[in-house]
């Protein structure tokens, strides 16, 4: 026989170890779910860079063609047999067309780049407050500011300038006067 408080010290304990039982359970699944969303944004982030990668040396060998199939020099042209002759008009323009389509690929890398910083941001974030109030908000935020970063991304279209321009921050530029090259300024 226990008295009634013992009765009621031994039932805290027990409800206490319960709860702690339980609000350890939540905390391993939740880890798990965090665990389970870093690996497949580490994997994302690899296949893009992997993807990424491949289609700049794509682009990149299709410009080292250029300069082996032709050539601006007609007696070159006419003296090997595997180079065609073309203006440099011409050659320009491929190669604008090529350095624009690169420029498009560097833009849409730039956009998955920031989604995936911004998964990584909202997955830590969680993970280190917890799905408390405070934690969903900052992940709202970090959300929020990677939305915008997208946004700013996605709406600056490629430069293009007719005479050139005077510093500043490098970027990608259609320019030239005597026919259309992109390149970084």
């Amino acid at each position: 026989t226990i008295s009634y408080a013992e009765y009621e010290n031994q039932r805290w304990e027990i409800t206490k170890a319960t709860e702690d039982s339980i609000a350890n359970y939540r905390q391993e699944k939740m880890q798990a779910v965090i665990d389970g969303f870093t690996t497949a944004i580490d994997y994302m982030q690899q296949a893009s860079d992997l993807v990424f990668e491949a289609i700049s040396s794509n682009i990149q060998a299709q410009m080292d063609a250029l300069d082996e199939m032709y050539t601006t020099d007609a007696q070159e042209a006419k003296e090997n047999a595997n180079k065609k002759y073309i203006s440099e008009k011409e050659l320009a323009a491929k190669k604008a067309a090529l350095e624009q389509k690169q420029a498009k690929y560097n833009k849409a890398q730039a956009l998955i780049n920031a989604a995936i910083n911004t998964a990584q941001a909202i997955v830590a974030t969680l993970a280190q407050m917890g799905a408390t109030p405070w934690g969903i908000a900052s992940s709202v935020i970090a959300g929020t500011m990677g939305a915008a970063q997208m946004a700013i991304i996605a709406s600056k279209p490629l430069a293009q300038y007719a005479k050139g321009r005077k510093g500043g921050k490098g970027e990608y530029a259609l320019v030239g006067e005597k026919g259309p090259e992109v390149m970084y300024v």
